[in-house]
């Protein structure tokens, strides 16, 4: 299914004169309640909105794509808006939004939302769509865009449709410390760990960090009127700048495909108790998902 033949030229509008993203998306929302009478634009305009609030759906490029689930709708609606003079939101390469995809889906049956959504950040990336966008005179010459782009909307949720843009590393020769810097700036517990070439080699992870402390720790366990005095992470703390990741590492890491379904990693998580997953493409790591990514993107949304 092309992701083209999911838009309507009555729900395009090409010439956005607001400057606040309510506004904006008081417009698209205008343009569906025109097409369904009884749609209640008050009660989505809050959801879209509370969804903002959690965190800003400006993905860079130039595109945003605001988006509630609301029982106000009976299957997932695109509305497209170009906004040509820019607003300025929180998105990650700080570039203006000047194209706007407001996605809606039924409470219920969110059938190719995460799908759809994937598809539109696909279509965001490629090359010169923000300029062809911006000079298109009607909707149907931004449908023509979409239809040029050509872009598939996936019939299933993979993994690629979830997992983040953000993909930090370390490698063999990294420190300790360098791995205890990263978790404590990203807020994370596990690093995957790359070559030169980004192969995926394994993963190092803050148990992994506790174990190095205490390498005993599993006959200390046995015993526990025995335990040393002396704090366990001294020797961490005294070291943590000589030890390299290759020496506390965890190999191998679990991993899948980019067409990978969510099913297989959750499958991963539950029986083999994998906290984190790589996706690897040809051996190269290009990505993680967690378990918090599938809380985030799907029951979030």
């Amino acid at each position: 299914m092309k992701l083209a033949s999911l838009l309507d030229p009555a729900l395009v509008k090409v010439d956005i004169k607001a400057t606040l993203l309510a506004d904006v998306i008081k417009e698209l929302l205008g343009l569906i309640s025109a097409k369904n009478p009884g749609f209640d634009m008050k009660e989505v305009l809050n959801a879209v909105l509370a969804r903002e609030t959690l965190s800003s759906t400006a993905i860079g490029s130039g595109f945003a794509i605001p988006h509630a689930r609301t029982d106000e709708v009976d299957d997932l609606i695109i509305a497209v808006g170009l906004c040509k003079q820019g607003l300025k939101l929180k998105s990650p390469d700080k570039k203006a939004v000047q194209i706007f995809v407001l996605i809606l889906t039924p409470k219920s049956v969110p059938r190719y939302f995460l799908q759809t959504l994937s598809a539109v950040a696909t279509f965001a990336k490629t090359p010169n769509v923000v300029a062809n966008l911006i000079k298109a005179k009607d909707s149907n010459e931004v449908i023509e865009v979409f239809f040029d782009a050509n872009i598939e909307v996936a019939q299933k949720l993979r993994v690629m449709d979830i997992i983040s843009d953000r993909l930090v590393t370390v490698h063999p020769e990294s420190t300790l410390r360098d791995v205890a810097n990263l978790f404590f700036k990203y807020k994370i517990s596990g690093l995957p760990v790359v070559d030169d070439g980004g192969v995926l080699l394994g993963e190092v992870t803050d148990i992994d960090l506790l174990k190095f402390a205490m390498p005993n720790y599993q006959t200390l366990l046995a015993n526990l009127a025995e335990l040393p005095e002396s704090e366990p992470l001294e020797e961490l703390l005294r070291e943590e700048d000589k030890i390299s990741v290759k020496k506390v590492m965890t190999t191998p890491m679990a991993s899948v495909k980019p067409d990978s379904s969510i099913t297989e990693v959750v499958a991963l998580m539950l029986f083999k108790g994998a906290r984190r997953v790589a996706v690897v493409d040809n051996g190269k790591l290009i990505g993680i998902i967690s378990a918090r990514d599938i809380i985030d993107r799907i029951v979030r949304g």
